[in-house]
């Protein structure tokens, strides 16, 4: 994954091996968003404001097993990312889960 960034409690980007998964969706702007399965799991994305989410599970908006957060820019910029960079912190997220590395959490926005 060229030019992901390394965050506090990840690995290297040049260390992930993104697994195999299905993307079923990814798009739109103000969010950003991308739905698929991974180890059948359901996988939800979403950037807006300034971070972005993964979350998996059986149901992975409402009752999340697995959730990775990271703050992505300054306000608002989230989600405006284009779908390549979007991919890439996806992939990111995918790679840490399927490693069994816990996700990252941040404080609630407001």
């Amino acid at each position: 994954l060229a030019a992901a960034k390394h965050v506090e409690g990840s690995i290297p980007a040049s260390e992930l091996h993104v697994p195999e998964y299905d993307l079923a969706y990814l798009g739109g702007n103000c969010p950003v968003q991308a739905e698929g399965t991974i180890k059948e799991k359901a996988f939800y994305f979403r950037a807006r404001g300034d971070r972005w989410s993964l979350s998996i599970g059986a149901d992975p908006i409402g009752a999340p097993e697995w959730t990775h957060v990271e703050i992505c820019g300054a306000a608002f910029e989230a989600g405006w990312m284009d779908e390549d960079e979007a991919q890439e912190y996806l992939e990111r997220a995918l790679a840490l889960y399927a490693a069994g590395r816990p996700g990252a959490q941040l404080p609630p926005v407001g």
